[in-house]
């Protein structure tokens, strides 16, 4: 069964829910009833769903604003494209004390290493993205400029 990265709109938790959950309205959130959001990103397996509830609430305790996600996705992303999952992680680890334990048990596995920050990604890119949905509003467009004979 695959499963889909939401956001909850109102409490601001990411997380994976079924795809077949959606087959009659979306989803409420576990923790505030409101309605989830799918999030764009790639779909997950039952096998991810401890994992990937583990990273989102770390990333929930750390009270990441939505600027600071979009800054550390860039860099998760640039990690992955480089290959320096460790350094990566230890660095997010130093803002995200909650991801120690984590890095201790992934240790040198680079397979690990590169699945926790995938997901990760996935959760920093969740809440970026809900800001920019949040906030964008219906602004006329200007008229178009006059042009200079």
């Amino acid at each position: 069964m695959s499963y889909l990265s939401t956001i909850c709109d109102e409490c601001r938790r990411v997380s994976l829910v079924a795809m077949a959950a959606f087959a009659d309205e979306a989803p409420s959130c576990l923790g505030c009833r409101a309605r989830l959001r799918v999030i764009p990103s790639c779909s997950y397996a039952a096998a991810d769903l401890p994992l990937f509830g583990e990273l989102s609430e770390t990333v929930a305790e750390g009270r990441i604003s939505s600027s600071e996600a979009q800054f550390l996705g860039s860099e998760v992303s640039r990690a992955l494209w480089g290959r320096s999952f460790r350094a990566c992680f230890e660095a997010l680890a130093v803002r995200l004390p909650g991801l120690m334990p984590r890095q201790l048990v992934i240790g040198a596995n680079t397979a690990a290493q590169q699945r926790a920050l995938q997901m990760l990604k996935t959760i920093f890119d969740a809440l970026a993205v809900a800001h920019r949905s949040g906030t964008l509003s219906a602004v006329g467009t200007p008229p178009p400029a006059k042009r200079i004979a």
